[in-house]
């Protein structure tokens, strides 16, 4: 019997000791994850996705969504929920920040980008490489988030004679004279065309007109 009422007391004093090492065990933050970066159609809206945080405490008290830069159109449509929609997007690349906080006021940060799958540079330059005997113009450096080992097609705008204005697919490098290509320089699009004899008909007062816009096409994410 006294063992047993012994062993009983030592239970209970275990219990209690680790009833209060547990209740003193200090506060942690959570752990926040704003999702994955996404390329979509733009104009358009795109996710929010805040469902991946979490806290060794299971004490989340709230979730804050933020632009912290990009183009000023948008509209989150909850910015205090873990899963919503941003809407309003356009051309360009948003960078979104999730706060989670705790219970008890701790908390974390994390971003994510929401970005177009296409991007369209206007008001080109055309230029005439004489020695070289090619006409080209070149796009500025693409932005961040873009990167040209992702491209998957470049088009150009193209009028005709019959027809309204039309996005053409051309080809990556390439010297054949009766067709436009492009190459990459750096974080460049350069679009090209070489010929023979040099004439303003190569770019204007043809059969069709090329445009000074060229559109860069990247895969979803």
């Amino acid at each position: 019997m006294k063992s047993f009422i012994k062993l009983s007391c030592f239970s209970i004093l275990l219990s209690v000791l680790f009833s209060c090492k547990k209740e003193n065990l200090p506060n942690r933050p959570p752990v926040a994850n704003a999702g994955t970066d996404r390329r979509i159609d733009l104009p358009g809206k795109g996710e929010l996705n805040g469902r991946g945080s979490s806290d060794p405490d299971n004490n989340i008290a709230s979730y804050k969504w933020t632009k912290i830069s990009g183009p000023p159109s948008f509209n989150i449509v909850n910015a205090d929920a873990a899963q919503t929609l941003v809407e309003n997007l356009i051309q360009g690349v948003y960078e979104f920040e999730l706060q989670v906080t705790d219970a008890e006021g701790l908390f974390s940060k994390d971003t994510m980008t929401i970005m177009g799958k296409e991007l369209t540079f206007d008001n080109l330059r055309w230029e005439n490489n004489v020695a070289e005997k090619y006409v080209y113009m070149q796009s500025p450096p693409m932005p961040d988030g873009y990167s040209a080992d992702e491209i998957a097609n470049v088009l150009l705008l193209v009028y005709t004679l019959y027809s309204p204005s039309n996005w053409t697919v051309i080809s990556m490098g390439g010297n054949d004279i009766n067709e436009f290509h492009y190459r990459i320089n750096n974080n460049n699009i350069t679009v090209y065309h070489y010929y023979d004899t040099y004439s303003p008909t190569i770019i204007q007062n043809w059969v069709y007109v090329v445009s000074n816009q060229v559109k860069v096409i990247f895969p979803y994410k």
